[in-house]
């Protein structure tokens, strides 16, 4: 991934630059240093040719040994830290390259990769909704917290078949604050660490979009992009403004080509399907009610944000 690969050579740029800084600061302070620093990296070319030769390097090694405890005696004298003059890693594992020894992924490059498609995914300010996350004692006792439970085990059944779900898509209704964007994150975030391209929009984001870029701007890009994304997370639909046919028109472009195509779609909205037929029309309710095409998932209860 370019972009990770970018992030890593600026990080080992980055942590030259800082350790030159510090060098030269504790060579101006400590007039000995400089002279030592160069003996200790001549002392340690000779131990590499006296063990390339084959020789005794007991002699070499214990050269080596007095001129280092010498650096350290002046570091600790100054309030320097025994790593002052050395390179400081943020990730001591690759050594700031994104790669282990064996040369798979290291563990930190995997959690850039993730921040850097969370950011592009639009899903970034909700990394922290995800299935490990998922409280269910936030829920009322009873029938609610069951369904919350159950829907959990729905979205993480679709995770992980993904991108072989039957249906492909899910369609979660109800009313404000029963966890549908909640739900639909969680699986977005799974699917992101998993290295699959996710977007996430909500319906007043697309209007504006439609409305600025694509009609306005004339640039068709950001709409091909939600129409190529492995999964789209279309969030509230109905929540936008009302104008003209405008919003109804391209959402009903965006759900056609995405379901001809066959690529998920995960839809929450608080409308019952009559008032998406008044808003959208029946071309539009008919594809987001085709079993073929997504799972109905109905929520009922309590509005969790009251009841905190």
């Amino acid at each position: 991934m370019p972009g990770i690969a970018d992030l890593y050579s600026r990080r080992r740029a980055q942590g030259r630059a800082a350790r030159e800084k510090r060098r030269q600061a504790a060579f101006d302070a400590i007039p000995r240093l400089e002279p030592l620093c160069g003996q200790i990296d001549a002392a340690r070319v000779k131990l590499g040719l006296v063990k390339a030769r084959g020789e005794d390097c007991a002699a070499a090694q214990q050269a080596l040994a007095e001129l280092l405890n010498e650096q350290r005696a002046l570091l600790q004298a100054n309030g320097l830290p025994p790593d002052a003059l050395e390179h400081r890693y943020v990730c001591e594992r690759c050594r700031d390259t994104g790669l282990l020894p064996d040369g798979s992924d290291c563990p930190c490059a995997a959690k850039e990769r993730f921040a850097a498609t969370a950011f592009s995914s639009n899903l970034a300010r909700f990394g922290q909704e995800t299935f490990e996350s998922w409280d269910l004692a936030r829920f009322p006792e009873g029938e609610q917290r069951q369904a919350s439970e159950k829907l959990r085990g729905i979205c993480k059944e679709y995770a992980g078949a993904f991108p072989h779900c039957d249906p492909p898509g899910l369609m979660l209704r109800g009313g404000t604050g029963l966890g549908k964007s909640f739900a639909a994150h969680a699986v977005g975030n799974a699917l992101l660490a998993r290295g699959v391209g996710v977007q996430k929009i909500t319906a007043y984001q697309f209007f504006r979009l439609i409305s600025d870029r694509v009609v306005g701007a004339r640039d068709r890009a950001p709409f091909e992009n939600l129409l190529a994304a492995g999964l789209l997370i279309f969030d509230d639909l109905g929540a936008e403004p009302e104008a003209g046919n405008l919003s109804a028109e391209y959402f009903y472009l965006l759900l056609d080509e995405r379901t001809m195509a066959g690529r998920p779609m995960i839809v929450t909205t608080n409308n019952e399907p009559q008032a998406l037929l008044e808003r959208y029309g029946d071309r539009t309710l008919s594809r987001l009610l085709d079993p073929r095409a997504f799972r109905q998932i109905r929520l009922r209860g309590k509005d969790l944000r009251r009841l905190r």
